[in-house]
């Protein structure tokens, strides 16, 4: 399935530049590796503290 992103370039002037499947998987990749940071950074202090 696939959108017609026709209007949008026509009006906007806009064009995705990744697919809506690589894009998801960018953005679920970063949110995970920004939770295991933020983890990782909560479990250091409690052992710390």
């Amino acid at each position: 399935m696939n959108a017609d992103l026709t209007l949008n370039k026509k009006i906007l002037g806009w064009e995705p530049q990744v697919s809506l499947e690589k894009g998801l998987t960018k953005t679920y990749k970063w949110i995970e590796g920004t939770l295991e940071k933020k983890y990782k950074i909560v479990n250091l202090l409690q052992k710390y503290w």
